[in-house]
């Protein structure tokens, strides 16, 4: 349970703006993933082995692809379900997981305090910043609504450049490539 309770506590540490902490060209999952690892191998008080800091790294890496993370040790289903109950209360898949009295209790219990507006300014954040990292997953949907900047700035050539990286156009070149070169 700790290695659950852990990752959740840090899987969002992309969320930082201190920049030297961040890379230029991974998503933001993965970056949590490497510096939660980092700081998990470096500190000496912590004597987990390579399979606990694996699972840790799958949990913050896979915490929103749950096309991937439901097929993976319950440790990552666990860290999915909880980072996503956060944000969706009970519209959580399958529904009924979490009821509206229950979420509601707890967001009165444990007031969200402008996770909505970070949110979006995060999202934003890093359609500006590192915009191919967020092409193939959820973020895009901040850049092609919000823009870069939450204003809507920046959206028309944000969906361009989504357009342009769309998993369909890979999909397309993979069968063109059949017929040029076979």
């Amino acid at each position: 349970m700790e290695l659950v309770v852990y990752s959740c506590l840090m899987h969002d540490l992309e969320w930082a703006t201190t920049k030297e902490l961040l890379s230029t060209d991974k998503r933001f999952e993965v970056d949590s993933a490497n510096l939660v690892r980092q700081s998990v191998l470096s500190d000496a008080n912590v004597s987990w082995d390579r399979h606990r800091v694996q699972l840790s790294w799958d949990s913050i890496a896979l915490h929103t692809t749950p096309s991937i993370a439901h097929h993976k040790e319950p440790e990552v289903i666990l860290v999915r379900f909880r980072v996503s109950a956060n944000f969706l209360g009970p519209n959580l898949p399958p529904k009924g997981l979490i009821s509206p009295e229950e979420f509601k209790e707890t967001v009165d219990t444990f007031p969200r305090l402008g996770s909505k507006d970070e949110l979006i300014r995060t999202m934003c954040r890093l359609c500006r910043d590192k915009p191919e990292t967020t092409l193939d997953n959820f973020a895009s949907l901040f850049g092609v609504t919000c823009g870069i900047d939450e204003n809507g700035t920046g959206k028309e050539e944000f969906l361009e450049r989504l357009a342009k990286h769309a998993p369909v156009r890979t999909g397309v070149a993979a069968l063109t490539a059949y017929e040029e070169y076979e």
